[in-house]
């Protein structure tokens, strides 16, 4: 199965995992801290150095990991001064796997059982609460959101995985209401907004009387909607 991308908060803050830019940070294509971008290694220079292509440019950097040319994956900005500092967040070659913490589990389990959890199989009759169009939508968004070998040739995956995720939700909702007054969040179309939405209607049944198997599906809903905002910069 393709992998989601994990944010870069979920991965253990090693050194071997960070690379140390030589080149000065005016001799760099454009880059904010927190960024994230592609990069490719294009070969290995002496003993720990290598030369990497961001954004078309030829950077040097300096790794405490073992990789080989034509190795490519994503890091993000972790520092611009007093000198820029690049940290991997995946690669093929030979980045060796990283163990998962809790949170990071908790992600997977969106990606990995979102389907599940949230198909006609698992919710029976919460499924006309809950509402069947919300449903398919969460599910066709968490399949939109896998990284894949497709996914690496849409030049604005990333850009649209920070919005389908739900990631900036509030601050997009506030430019909404500056445009059109009135909107609310189910106006945007994004994972947690959908979620949002559900969480809203199982709040509803709680208050109700609970219907049969919703107490595992509220669990999967607010763990994951926890996991997104435990992430996410305002």
């Amino acid at each position: 199965m393709p992998l989601p991308i994990l944010p870069a908060n979920l991965s253990p803050h090693s050194v071997k995992h960070l690379l140390h830019i030589q080149n000065r940070v005016n001799a760099l294509p454009p880059l904010s801290v927190g960024e994230v971008v592609q990069a490719t290694v294009v070969e290995k220079v002496g003993g720990k150095g290598v030369l990497i292509d961001v954004k078309g440019a030829r950077i040097l950097a300096e790794s405490e990991l073992s990789l080989k040319g034509g190795t490519k994956g994503f890091v993000r900005v972790e520092q611009l001064l007093p000198r820029v500092i690049l940290r991997i967040l995946q690669s093929g070659g030979e980045i060796p796997p990283r163990p998962l913490s809790s949170d990071s589990k908790d992600f997977l389990n969106i990606f990995m059982n979102g389907s599940r959890e949230l198909g006609r199989e698992g919710l029976g009759e919460l499924v006309s609460y809950l509402g069947k169009q919300d449903l398919e939508d969460i599910r066709g968004m968490i399949r939109s959101l896998v990284f894949s070998e497709q996914s690496t040739h849409n030049p604005l995956f990333l850009k649209e995985y920070v919005h389908k995720i739900g990631y900036l939700l509030e601050g997009t909702l506030k430019k909404l209401l500056e445009r059109k007054p009135g909107s609310d969040r189910s106006d945007i179309k994004s994972l947690k907004a959908l979620l949002l939405r559900i969480s809203d209607r199982l709040d509803i049944l709680e208050k109700n009387g609970n219907a049969p198997g919703m107490e595992k599906i509220a669990r999967f809903v607010r763990s994951s909607l926890s996991v997104i905002e435990s992430q996410q910069v305002l």
